[in-house]
């Protein structure tokens, strides 16, 4: 017996699409490393709190690591207005989160820190020239913590500095050519991806997660490739 799960909206389209469309996704963006070799952050958080003052960026909508590149991305869907837009706008804190994302990995690991204080003095130097970047977290907070173990998953499925990349991913219902889908933020690498074959009413059906074996064992499976 299958348990079939539903979703719903643009945290659902994203999951599925690092589960079940991940080499589709390496294959628009160009990246040859096997899925099975990448690590994918799903909704990695940065912190809620907004604010100039506030160290606090925000979340990604999901981060996909490689060999060479980490890819920082944002997820949209034509289901909020935007099936006749012709362009996708990004506000100032979604920008500024990738802004401050690819300076800190970019300081990290080409600064080679030995520590966060050492870490911490080199963001701080690198903005007064870029501007921007917002308050260094302290050592002791929760976002110190998320941001050390991103760098760490960075630096395991990295080799050496990655090249950073913005990605819009725009999940579309049916659109058969894409030169008809919305333009992308300047700097942002657009993907897409069809969701039509999801759609059951208004839900989504993204698979069965879980077999039931019986007596009381179940075994996980990975979402089943609906497209």
């Amino acid at each position: 017996m299958n348990l079939v799960i539903l979703g719903y909206g643009e945290d659902s389209l994203t999951l599925w699409a690092i589960t079940s469309q991940l080499g589709e996704v390496l294959s628009q963006l160009s990246d040859d490393q096997p899925p099975d070799q990448c690590a994918v952050l799903y909704r990695p958080s940065f912190g809620r709190k907004g604010g100039e003052r506030s160290s606090e960026f925000g979340e990604f909508d999901f981060i996909i690591l490689t060999s060479r590149r980490a890819y920082l991305g944002e997820s949209k869907w034509d289901r909020q207005g935007r099936e006749s837009l012709e362009s996708i706008q990004l506000n100032t804190a979604q920008t500024n989160r990738h802004r401050t994302m690819r300076q800190y990995i970019e300081t990290w690991y080409s600064g080679e820190c030995k520590s966060w204080d050492e870490f911490a003095e080199k963001a701080r130097s690198s903005s007064r020239v870029t501007q921007g970047l917002k308050p260094i977290p302290g050592a002791k907070t929760i976002l110190y913590g998320n941001l050390r173990s991103t760098f760490n998953q960075v630096k395991s499925h990295c080799s050496g500095l990655p090249g950073v990349v913005d990605v819009l991913l725009f999940f579309h219902k049916g659109v058969r050519d894409p030169t008809t889908l919305p333009t992308v933020p300047l700097g942002f690498q657009q993907i897409h991806l069809d969701y039509s074959p999801l759609l059951e009413e208004t839900y989504l059906r993204l698979g069965c997660g879980v077999t039931i074996l019986g007596k009381g064992e179940t075994e996980y499976n990975s979402s089943r490739d609906l497209a």
